[in-house]
């Protein structure tokens, strides 16, 4: 991941898409188990709340830790190298939790009737 800034707004772009699709879902697709498609709205919210929080987490160390500023520097890619990659894998974990659960809501055969729009 390039920076901080990129990951969030690529975590905000794929979860708003996931949850424009779960929401349509959820009001024009008769035979939706609204129950289980709710829940996936909320863990799809929950996993985008708590990636944001995984890349802000800072680097709990100074300079006078280490022996030279070359240890402190490789230390700290180190760690936002794992901060990123734990964030991004339990986004991945929790969006496949959300999507199971939405699967499940939908009906079996696809969405036989939709309802129309309303205004």
């Amino acid at each position: 991941m390039a920076n901080k800034r990129e990951f969030k707004k690529s975590v905000e772009a794929l979860s708003s898409a996931l949850l424009d699709e779960m929401m349509a879902s959820y009001y024009n697709v008769k035979e939706a188990d609204r129950e289980k498609i709710s829940q996936a709205i909320a863990k799809v919210a929950e996993a985008m709340g708590n990636a944001k929080k995984e890349s802000s987490k800072l680097f709990n160390k100074g300079v006078k830790d280490f022996e030279n500023m070359s240890a402190y520097n490789a230390a700290k890619a180190q760690h936002t190298k794992e901060k990123y990659r734990n964030a991004i894998a339990s986004y991945n974990n929790a969006l496949s939790e959300a999507l199971k659960a939405y699967n499940e809501g939908m009906p079996a055969n696809g969405p036989a009737q939709q309802e129309p729009a309303k205004s």
